[in-house]
């Protein structure tokens, strides 16, 4: 009686330790910023329509730091030359 109690509590544990260990495992899904995933809105600092650039500025200077690719993106806008 006691054998299977533990036999029963050890196979519970291993079960959900299996079970929490899998929760991690999926593919996480890209960063969203309005409706767009973020590699759009990097792409679109590049782009010839000032109107996207801006808003691509807007949108990625209010995500900011949370994701690692943003910083990057908006200080090289600063080396990029401008039109006077």
């Amino acid at each position: 009686m006691k054998t299977d109690r533990i036999l029963f509590f050890t196979l519970a544990i291993a079960l959900l330790s299996m079970s929490f260990l899998s929760i991690g495992c999926g593919a996480s899904s890209p960063t969203m910023a309005h409706g767009q995933p973020l590699d759009y809105w990097v792409k679109s600092l590049q782009s010839p329509d000032a109107k996207l650039r801006k808003k691509a500025v807007q949108v990625l200077g209010n995500i900011g730091p949370a994701d690692s690719t943003v910083v990057p993106a908006l200080s090289a806008l600063s080396k990029i030359p401008t039109r006077r």
